[in-house]
């Protein structure tokens, strides 16, 4: 693997350096530590001048230089340009109410500390589409309430925060009602068992039910600027395999990996447009790091992006899996790594 990098232009945590040979050039200059701040243009990595810090192997086709034409490498070689690296806060994700912190800091609330079947975390997905699921989680969230002054507080508390309006009916309590009665009113009746009490079940379980069923998140989206790769856009292009060649040998990619510390698990399907680039949808594992598939792409995709004045990350999101209770204590929890790869020969023209 040969690594194509840019002088003073670098990843927050730099790519493995390249094994030395005989035959290798200089190494580029150390690379610098970065900060990106989101929804800000990205600072991009892209290669003005790729060659000059490449690492060569011994597979130099000289037989045509009297011709114009050198081949960089052999069919077994393999070159990885560093594209951008993007930081995305945790206000970055988010829904039309708040921030992804608020949100699980109130599933945190509708969530029982304990949950069925000695679970570790809550699956969102059948949240969504399971009656049943969704049932015993509010019966654990009950019996906790019942049992846990502290959990009963918390709840009352809520109610009396965010969904106040809904519960003055129940508690036959005015508008004009003072937060020290609400949360007195609540927390006694409910401990009653009586008729109000049920009541008072029932408008909890229908408010958590309401809200951890529309746990969602919004699109991210990043600028990256122009991609400006001069004369490596030809030498990247010039001798790709076309889609239907059995077992291809040069070929472009999409590759990069997402280092994540949220306590949940998360679907991203990311897109660059203007190009047609859209690389599958992969989960993303709690506080981990996961490799985005390789995304096979054309001369045609990066010439758009390389003719494109500004080129857009679209990263869909859909939560998975939630571990309840843990504390996000980093301001830019999920990093994205994005390179490009090219396997077989590079061919230069001069």
């Amino acid at each position: 693997m040969y690594y194509l990098c840019a002088a003073n232009r670098s990843f927050s945590r730099p790519f493995p350096e390249p094994e030395k040979s005989k035959d290798s050039v200089a190494p580029a200059p150390p690379m610098k530590n970065l900060a990106f701040n989101p929804m800000k243009k990205l600072l991009l990595l892209c290669p003005l001048a790729l060659l000059a810090a490449g690492c060569f192997d011994r597979d130099y086709d000289l037989s045509d230089l009297d011709t114009g034409h050198i081949a960089i490498g052999g069919d077994a070689s393999c070159f990885e340009v560093p594209l951008a690296c993007i930081k995305v806060a945790l206000d970055d994700i988010h829904d039309d109410k708040g921030s992804l912190r608020q949100m699980l800091a109130e599933a945190d609330v509708w969530l029982p500390a304990s949950l069925p079947d000695g679970a570790g975390c809550v699956d969102l997905h059948r949240v969504r589409t399971e009656d049943a699921y969704m049932g015993r989680l509010l019966d654990a969230l009950i019996d906790e309430m019942k049992r846990n002054e502290e959990k009963l507080a918390q709840v009352a508390d809520l109610a009396w925060s965010d969904y106040r309006i809904k519960f003055l009916a129940t508690l036959n309590l005015p508008d004009n009602v003072s937060k020290t009665l609400f949360l007195q009113t609540f927390k006694e009746q409910f401990r009653t068992g009586s008729t109000l009490s049920e009541a008072i079940r029932t408008k909890t379980e229908e408010s958590a039910r309401n809200y951890l069923t529309a746990l969602d998140v919004e699109t991210l989206e990043y600028e990256l600027g122009a991609i400006d790769l001069g004369d490596m856009l030809d030498m990247l292009t010039a001798n790709l395999d076309p889609a239907n060649t059995p077992d291809p040998v040069n070929t472009l990619s999409i590759e990069g990996e997402v280092i994540s510390s949220l306590p949940i698990t998360l679907n991203l399907s990311p897109s660059f447009e203007p190009a047609d680039i859209r690389v599958p949808t992969f989960l993303i594992e709690a506080a981990d790091t996961t490799q985005l598939p390789s995304t096979r792409i054309y001369a045609k995709d990066l010439r758009a992006l390389s003719r494109a004045s500004n080129v857009t990350v679209r990263v869909p999101v859909d939560l998975q899996h939630y571990y309840p209770g843990t504390v996000i204590d980093q301001q830019s929890p999920v990093t994205i790594r994005l390179s490009l790869r090219k396997t077989g020969a590079l061919n230069l023209n001069y």
